[in-house]
């Protein structure tokens, strides 16, 4: 594990720094929120595996203003890299009062979110449902701003439907308000996580205006994300789903000899760090269990690991399932073309 380590380390030192606006990340590509998802852990180990700056799950911005102690604790913030925290609600003032508070934790920017999808979010009038009303977005931007000395940055979609896009809209808000950088991601709020992301859009969006732009979708393969790096008026990528079944993808532009063979001392460095975190036995076993399976997806006997995983409840014996899975696999080709990869959404 030691050794394992300090080659990920080397390689991972070769990433070349990219200036957004102000803020310096590691790398051009960067992990997305995930909801449920991007725990500091799982923050910390995406850190190791050369992201170049890590979001926060999104984050209520109403539970942080009333002082609710779990949600307080998802804004502490770990050994990660150029960390920010995510929020979400729909007053402004509110969101400005949290920020205050969310920025004492560490945060290198806070980021406003406008593209989650999910209906218990849009239904306050938050997320992706932000940019029907330019007016609140624009005020939400201006407030947070305001009140703290760090960064803001938002993250959108592409509109509500295929008849309503107007990201553009609402990147000309933020380039007037002072937006650090604006993250699109190429869907509309009804496809959620369905069909493909649209990067003619996102590109045109990128190549007019002088706000840096963040694009984001469909990064599943190393092959996707140098093709695109390549020919990108984006300042940087966010990947979201594809780290989940290879975190190796971080390291595209660069020759090195991770992968599959690799995942199991990446579920080890993943429980890990979820001890040093406190996390109690029930919750580690839950994570385990996610994260082993995601990094099995598309791999040949896929569908026995999981079921031998979602059916045991030791966590020794899920820890040995997957010290065996992965390096059984080490000449396996891994498919990453998969639409309905966790297609419900995680934020």
């Amino acid at each position: 594990m030691k050794k394992f380590i300090e080659d990920l380390t080397n390689i991972t030192g070769q990433l070349k720094p990219s200036l957004i606006g102000s803020i310096n990340f590691k790398s051009k590509l960067i992990m997305a929120p995930l909801a449920g998802i991007t725990t500091s852990p799982f923050r910390e180990l995406m850190s190791t595996c050369g992201a170049g700056g890590v979001v926060t799950e999104l984050i209520s911005s109403h539970a942080i203003t009333h002082s609710n102690q779990k949600t307080l604790n998802m804004l502490r913030l770990g050994d990660e890299a150029i960390p920010a925290i995510q929020l979400f609600g729909n007053s402004p003032e509110m969101m400005a009062t949290a920020a205050i508070i969310a920025a004492k934790y560490g945060a290198k920017y806070i980021d406003i979110n406008m593209g989650c999808p999910v209906k218990k979010v849009t239904s306050r009038g938050a997320g992706a449902a932000l940019m029907k009303t330019p007016a609140i977005a624009a005020e939400m931007i201006r407030q947070v701003k305001k009140s703290i000395s760090i960064p803001v940055t938002i993250k959108i979609r592409l509109g509500q439907n295929e008849d309503k896009i107007n990201a553009e809209e609402i990147v000309k808000i933020a380039q007037e308000e002072g937006a650090e950088f604006v993250t699109i991601h190429g869907r509309t709020l009804n496809q959620g996580y369905r069909g493909n992301a649209n990067w003619d859009i996102i590109e045109n969006i990128a190549s007019k205006y002088q706000i840096p732009i963040v694009g984001n979708g469909d990064l599943f393969s190393s092959e996707k994300i140098k093709s695109r790096l390549k020919i990108t008026n984006c300042k940087a990528l966010m990947l979201g789903r594809g780290p989940l079944k290879n975190p190796f993808l971080f390291l595209a532009e660069l020759d090195h000899n991770f992968g599959i063979k690799d995942y199991s001392s990446l579920i080890e460095i993943l429980l890990s760090k979820m001890v040093a975190a406190n996390y109690n036995d029930k919750l580690i076993i839950t994570n385990i269990k996610k994260h082993a399976v995601w990094l099995s997806s598309g791999l040949p006997g896929a569908s026995k690991f999981r079921y031998n995983v979602f059916t045991e409840h030791s966590l020794t014996k899920i820890m040995n399932l997957a010290l065996a899975f992965f390096p059984s696999n080490e000449n396996s080709e891994q498919i990453t073309e998969d639409e309905s990869f966790l297609a419900g959404g995680h934020g």
